[in-house]
C-alpha cells in the first residue's frame, strides 16, 4: 500500500507541476519528462487496461481464491486433477461428502448479522433458511473445499467486522472466498446462451453480468472517445467531448445506484458484477431479501459450526465420528461446547452420558481434560426436542432409533508419544500396506478380538526408525539431533527446525494461522491421527449396536 501511494503521489505532482516545471517522473535524471503527448498516450493506455480489468475483474480479483484452490488440488486429489460433484455422485465407491459454507452478503429483513450457513453436497446446495437448490452437475469439489476454509474472510468479516478491515481486504486483494451460483431457477435466456456456448457452463458468471459489463463498457468506450476529442481545439469537438464525458458519469452512477435496488426482481441482474459486489462488501452493505441472490458470497463455513455436527445432526445420522483439530493446547473443547450449545439452540436434539445420563455432559468434558490418556470421547445424542416419538420430530427422516453416538477423537498428544522422535515423510507404499492389513484385521476379527500385531501401528510402541528413515540427508539430521515430535513448530521448511526458526506453539498444537506446513510437521500429524484415531475407528465400525442396555430398555417401552 505505501508503494501505491507513493506512486500515486508522484503521478499527481507529475502531471499537476509538470507542465511548469517540466519535472521528471519519480525525480529520476532524464526517466519521462513530463510531456503532454506522452501523458495523453499514457491516459490513453490506462483507460484501455481500465475497459479490460474490468471485463476480467472476477479472475483477477480472486487470484488468492485460485492459488488456495490449486494448493488444496494438488495436495489431496489423485494426480492434482479436479472433480465434479457429478462425478462424485456417480463414482460407486465414493461416501457422500457434505461442505459447509457462510452466506456473508444476504441477510433477510429485520436481521442484524449476514451470516448464514450452508452445506455443499453432490445433491443440493443451501439451507433451511436460503432453501435448497440443485448442484451444478459442473461444479468443481476443489473450489468448493476452498471455499468451506477460506479463513481470512471469516477472521476479517465476521470476527473483526469493521469497514476498515473490509477496506484492506479489498486493497490488498487477500480474499480467499468466492461468488457462486445459486439459481433457484435458471433464466431461459441464461439457458439459450449456455446451449449454444459449451463453455460457459462452468464459468456461466459473464453471461449474468454481461449487461453491467455491456453498460460499463459504454461508458468507458464514452470516455475513451471523450479523451481522444478532448485534445482538439475545435469548440464543436470539445463540446462533443463534455456531452460524453458527463454521459459515462451518469451511466456509472446509475449502475451503482440501481445496485442497491437489487431485492427488485427485474433489478436483480445488477449485483451479478463481482466488481460491483465488492464495493458493496467494502462499504460493509449486504444485499437485504426475503431470498438470496442468484449469486452469493461463500466464506469458510467455520463462523458457526467448525465441526460439522450440526449437518449430520440435521439428517440425524446414528453415528458420527469427529476428528477435533481446533487449536486447543489445554483441552477446553470450546468448539465442541459452542457446538452444542447451538445444536441446543437449534433444538436439534440434547447430549447425554451414555454411562450415566443423570451427570451433566460438562462433567464429562471435564474428565476427558484431566486424563490425558483418554484417546476416544463418546456422547449420546437424544435427537428431537419435545416429542418422544421420532417419527414425530422430522418429517420424512427414516429412523429406527431416536438416539445417536458422537465418538469425539482430538488432537492430543498421549503421554507414551511425547518422547518419539522426528518419523520419515509417509510413502505410498507404507499408507497402502497399513491400509491392507488394517482391512485383514477387521475381516478377521468381526466375530473375535483378537489382534494381529501387524494390523496397526501401536501407540506405546512405534514402528522402527530403521525402516521408517530414508536416505536423505535432513532425515539423517533429525535423527542424530533426536529432534523429538513434541518439539516441532510452525515454519516454511524442514530446515527452518533446525536452523533457528523453531518458534511458536508447539506440535501438535499448530495455530490455525499457520498455513504453511514444513513435511515433517505434515507427516507428523499424520501419523497421530492414525495412532489416536484407532479405537475410535474400532468403535464406529463394530457391527453391534452402541447403544447400552437402559437405552434399550427406553426405546421398547
Amino acid at each position: 500500500p505505501t508503494v501505491a501511494i507513493f506512486l500515486a503521489a508522484s503521478f499527481m505532482q507529475w502531471r499537476i507541476f509538470g507542465p511548469l516545471t517540466s519535472q521528471y517522473y519519480l525525480n529520476l535524471a532524464d526517466a519521462w519528462p513530463f510531456d503532454n503527448d506522452l501523458y495523453q498516450q499514457f491516459r490513453l493506455c490506462s483507460l484501455v487496461l481500465a475497459f479490460v480489468l474490468m471485463v476480467f475483474f472476477h479472475s483477477i480479483h480472486f487470484v488468492s481464491h485460485y492459488y488456495y484452490t490449486r494448493s488444496l488440488r494438488m495436495s489431496y486429489f489423485d494426480e492434482g486433477e479436479d472433480v465434479t460433484w457429478e462425478e462424485l455422485r456417480r463414482h460407486p465407491h465414493c461416501p457422500f461428502i457434505v461442505l459447509t459454507g457462510t452466506v456473508t452478503d444476504w441477510k433477510r429483513p429485520g436481521e442484524e448479522e449476514a451470516m448464514t450457513e450452508i452445506s455443499i453436497s453432490c445433491l443440493h446446495t443451501g439451507s433451511e433458511k436460503t432453501s435448497f437448490v440443485a448442484t451444478p452437475p459442473w461444479r468443481s469439489v476443489a473450489k468448493c473445499m476452498a471455499l468451506a476454509a477460506a479463513a481470512i474472510d471469516v477472521f476479517f468479516i465476521g470476527m473483526l467486522d469493521r469497514v476498515r478491515y473490509r477496506f484492506w481486504l479489498e486493497f490488498l486483494n487477500l480474499r480467499m472466498g468466492d461468488y457462486i451460483l445459486f439459481e433457484r431457477r435458471r433464466l431461459s435466456c441464461v439457458s439459450w446462451c449456455q446451449k449454444r456456448m459449451p463453455s460457459c457452463r462452468r464459468e456461466s458468471f459473464f453471461i449474468y453480468e454481461f449487461p453491467v459489463v455491456a453498460c460499463g463498457g459504454t461508458a468507458f468506450v464514452f470516455f475513451i472517445a471523450a479523451s481522444l476529442w478532448s485534445q482538439s481545439g475545435q469548440e464543436e469537438t470539445c463540446r462533443s467531448a463534455y456531452f460524453m464525458y458527463v454521459t459515462s458519469l451518469y451511466i456509472v452512477i446509475i449502475i451503482f445506484f440501481l445496485s442497491f435496488f437489487g431485492f427488485v426482481p427485474c433489478l436483480e441482474f445488477f449485483v451479478h458484477s463481482p466488481m460491483v459486489r465488492q464495493l458493496h462488501m467494502a462499504m460493509k452493505y449486504h444485499h437485504v431479501s426475503e431470498t438470496p441472490p442468484s449469486m452469493v458470497y461463500i466464506s469458510d463455513g467455520g463462523v458457526q459450526d467448525c465441526t460439522g455436527i450440526i449437518q449430520l445432526m440435521l439428517r440425524r445420522s446414528p453415528r458420527i465420528l469427529l476428528a477435533l483439530a481446533a487449536h486447543d493446547p489445554h483441552d477446553e473443547l470450546t468448539v465442541l461446547r459452542t457446538t452444542m450449545e447451538l445444536a441446543k439452540s437449534l433444538k436439534l436434539g440434547s447430549f447425554y452420558d451414555p454411562k450415566d445420563p443423570r451427570r451433566e455432559v460438562s462433567v464429562l468434558l471435564d474428565e476427558f481434560r484431566r486424563n490425558q490418556h483418554a484417546l476416544v470421547l463418546q456422547l449420546g445424542i437424544r435427537y428431537g426436542w419435545e416429542s418422544s416419538n421420532p417419527s414425530e420430530c422430522a418429517v420424512d427422516t427414516p429412523l429406527t432409533s431416536p438416539s445417536g453416538r458422537l465418538i469425539i477423537v482430538k488432537n492430543r498428544l498421549p503421554p507414551d508419544l511425547e518422547e518419539l522422535q522426528v518419523e520419515a515423510p509417509l510413502t505410498e507404499e507404507e499408507i497402502c500396506r497399513q491400509s491392507r492389513s488394517y482391512s485383514s484385521h477387521g475381516s478377521e476379527t468381526s466375530g473375535s478380538t483378537k489382534q494381529p500385531e501387524s494390523a496397526l501401528m501401536s501407540e506405546s510402541q512405534p514402528p522402527p526408525q530403521e525402516e521408517l528413515f530414508d536416505s536423505r540427508q535432513e532425515t539423517s539430521d533429525f535423527k542424530r539431533e533426536a529432534l523429538k515430535q513434541r518439539q516441532l513448530a510452525g515454519c516454511c521448511c524442514n530446515c527452518c527446525h533446525r536452523m533457528g526458526c523453531n518458534c511458536g506453539p508447539k506440535f501438535p498444537h499448530i495455530d490455525n494461522a499457520n498455513q504453511c506446513l514444513t513435511p515433517v510437521l505434515f507427516t507428523s500429524l499424520c501419523r497421530l491421527g492414525y495412532r489416536v484415531s484407532k479405537d475410535a475407528v474400532d468403535l464406529i465400525m463394530q457391527p453391534d449396536t452402541l447403544e447400552d442396555p437402559w437405552e434399550k430398555t427406553l426405546d421398547s417401552s
